[in-house]
């Protein structure tokens, strides 16, 4: 017959903590991805500008058992991005899966961009994946 110490009880087992990011995570995809990768044993880093909107995201993951991070930062600025990501993430801490929902569109006609326009969605969507 099985022993009922703690070390030997199934519930005691401690499972390794997996670490995810997800960019957008404030609102779109990356919110519906964060909600549904939210579960107990996850350290979620939710990533976005808004921090509201990422605290409520935060709220809703850790009823799920995930025990979120929030990091306010626009991607779009790459130096900010760059020491983000080495303060909270040194070299000794490993992230498992990330997921790179943060981006911008532009809407209506070419002629009525501007260069900063373009500057922010090629920083967004393009450049700021780079860094990860």
């Amino acid at each position: 017959m099985p022993s009922s110490s703690p070390g030997n009880n199934a519930s005691n087992t401690v499972v390794p903590e997996t670490c995810i990011v997800v960019t957008g995570a404030s609102s779109g995809i990356g919110r519906e991805l964060a909600l549904q990768l939210a579960a107990p044993g996850v350290e979620l880093w939710l990533i976005g500008r808004d921090q509201e909107r990422l605290e409520e995201v935060a709220a809703l993951t850790a009823l799920k058992g995930a025990k979120p991070q929030v990091g306010v930062l626009d991607l779009a600025n790459v130096e900010l991005t760059e020491e983000f990501l080495q303060r909270s993430f040194p070299s000794g801490k490993q992230v498992d899966e990330v997921y790179l929902a943060a981006a911008v569109t532009l809407f209506g006609e070419v002629k009525d961009t501007f260069v900063s326009d373009w500057q922010l969605t090629y920083q967004t969507n393009l450049l700021s994946p780079v860094q990860w």
